[in-house]
């Protein structure tokens, strides 16, 4: 429910507000490709002597093979968060997966069948802050907010908040916001 959403946007926001010295307590590997935990601000540069402005918490899969230390604030809602995360697996992706493989016109388990939740996988639930950048800034980075990139992994879900902000290229060359519509969940 978009409650349930808010309800995870309350968390993250909640868990950006923590002091800095307890945030680094839990910073991801990511020197050598581990992106579970979390990302401090102005890592990545985007451009020669210009950082990135995110902020990333990652939440792998509620996996035995994943556990691995928590603020506190992420364990008192572990429940909450474990729920809403393997709702998106059980009832959004793999539900997805089976429509991609029929349409395809592959048998229905085709992609299912290697996207196993108790599996080892890059699949991680994302809690992310964009901190605001001056005019100046922005103007200096060409107004983009991060590098263009792909995802890994096979789907990217983001749930909508009331901004415009993820765009996309077009066959044509350029750059479009992808539109935010209330209570939808973007599938990239």
């Amino acid at each position: 429910s978009q409650e349930e959403v808010d309800r995870q946007f309350a968390i993250g926001k909640e868990f950006f507000n923590l002091d800095a010295e307890e945030k680094i307590k839990y910073r991801a590997e990511l020197e050598v490709g581990g992106y579970n935990g979390y990302k401090p601000l102005g890592i990545r540069e985007i451009v020669p002597g210009q950082f990135d402005n995110t902020e990333i918490y990652n939440i792998p899969k509620f996996i035995p093979q994943y556990e691995r230390p928590h603020p506190t604030l992420i364990k008192e809602n572990w429940e909450e968060i474990e729920k809403f995360g393997r709702h998106i697996n059980d009832e959004i992706v793999s539900k997805l997966l089976v429509l991609f493989a029929i349409i395809l016109e592959l048998p229905e388990d085709y992609f299912s069948h290697i996207h196993r939740y108790n599996e080892k996988s890059d699949c991680h639930l994302r809690y992310m802050k964009y901190h605001a950048r001056t005019p100046e800034a922005n103007a200096a980075l060409n107004n983009g907010w991060v590098k263009g990139h792909t995802d890994f992994g096979s789907l990217t879900l983001l749930f909508r908040q009331p901004v415009a902000a993820l765009q996309v290229r077009t066959p044509q060359e350029t750059w479009k916001y992808v539109k935010p519509y209330p209570a939808s969940i973007t599938v990239n």
